[in-house]
């Protein structure tokens, strides 16, 4: 999770808002290279209900942007102990 969580972190527009440019970069991506067949119609792309729900996390006073997250140091031991 800590990898995954540096991801993530940090979320300048908050968790889960994508960035239009990347968005447009994923889908030429995906295009030129088969995986989709053609590119989703224009509607397809919208931040609209992540705000949404960031707004209502931030009301109650959760940090949606990661700015305190901080990596930690993670040592694995063989047999997961």
């Amino acid at each position: 999770m800590n990898e995954i969580n540096g991801l993530i972190w940090p979320s300048p527009d908050g968790a889960g808002v994508m960035d239009e440019g990347l968005w447009a970069q994923t889908i030429d991506v995906a295009t030129s290279q088969g995986i989709l067949a053609s590119a989703p119609d224009s509607g397809a792309y919208t931040t609209e209900y992540a705000e949404a729900a960031v707004e209502l996390l931030k009301n109650r006073g959760v940090d949606t942007t990661g700015k305190n997250w901080r990596r930690v140091d993670v040592t694995l031991n063989l047999g997961g102990e």
